[in-house]
């Protein structure tokens, strides 16, 4: 699943500098400054909501079953010092599936006497902490600088626009992204700190990232599921809303580099 992240990150990042960037470029020299800086603002608007989605929702679920002819359905909701277990209470006991839900708080504190998932065997989930605490902190810093960001942005395209401002705006929007490829990435290690933690025999969350599995349970055919959360996903597709803020920040020139442009680049 890492292997595969990586790749259709590389190939995005090959499609926008040999596809998109040039078409891109053009597109933006045509426009006025002012609705360059539109662009980007309203571009980083949403880069914002998403990294906040992003913050607030679960990062990953690593337990999810599904048991075929029944309604009975339980997962574990990992998202950061909370674990919540949901379930069809109900169809699972007729199912004769142990289903308890509710909420596991502050797990970092207390995660070798509260199970996380069913494969906890209480040797303890330090390295998984530090591994969540690291994502957490790169993703709150994310938040923080967007926001600086659209700060910048905002008074660009409708207050003062000057070099230093230029040149700030760059500056925040590449660490906006280079924090959220840490975040993310940072968190595809987690297979690696549960195995280092609990130990690994069989199939599950601490092989691999993701992976949808058919087995039984109780003689019936059952579907498992672990993988990302709905905040890691969100956090993935911000790091392309962040690249094509980044294109609209690097044409969206001051005045004096955006009339040089147009002297040096008449249009086609």
């Amino acid at each position: 699943y890492q292997r595969r992240v990586r790749d259709i990150h590389l190939f995005s990042l090959f499609w926008v500098y040999e596809m998109a960037l040039p078409k891109v470029r053009r597109f933006t020299l045509s426009l006025s400054l002012k609705a360059r800086l539109t662009t980007a603002f309203i571009i980083e608007i949403f880069q914002l909501l998403l990294l906040i989605v992003a913050c607030a929702t679960p990062w990953y679920i690593p337990y999810y079953l599904s048991v075929s002819g029944t309604s009975c359905e339980v997962q574990y909701i990992q998202h950061w010092k909370d674990v919540w277990v949901d379930c069809n209470t109900y169809a699972c006991k007729n199912a004769q599936v142990p289903c308890s839900p509710g909420k596991y708080s502050d797990w970092w504190d207390y995660c070798e006497s509260q199970p996380i998932s069913p494969n906890h065997n209480g040797l303890g989930c330090s390295n998984q902490v530090r591994l969540w605490k690291t994502s957490l902190a790169f993703i709150i810093m994310t938040t923080i600088v967007a926001v600086f960001v659209l700060i910048v942005s905002a008074v660009r395209t409708f207050g003062t626009n000057s070099r230093v401002l230029q040149w700030i705006h760059r500056i925040l929007a590449i660490v906006v992204l280079l924090f959220l490829v840490i975040a993310t990435y940072n968190f595809l290690g987690l297979p690696n700190k549960i195995s280092q933690d609990i130990g690994c025999s069989g199939e599950g969350p601490c092989q691999n990232f993701s992976e949808l599995v058919e087995g039984q349970y109780n003689y019936r055919h059952a579907y498992y599921r672990w993988g990302p959360g709905p905040g890691w996903i969100f956090a993935i597709v911000t790091v392309f809303f962040t690249i094509l803020s980044i294109i609209f920040v690097f044409f969206a020139t001051s005045p004096e580099t955006s009339k040089n442009e147009t002297t040096t680049n008449p249009p086609q």
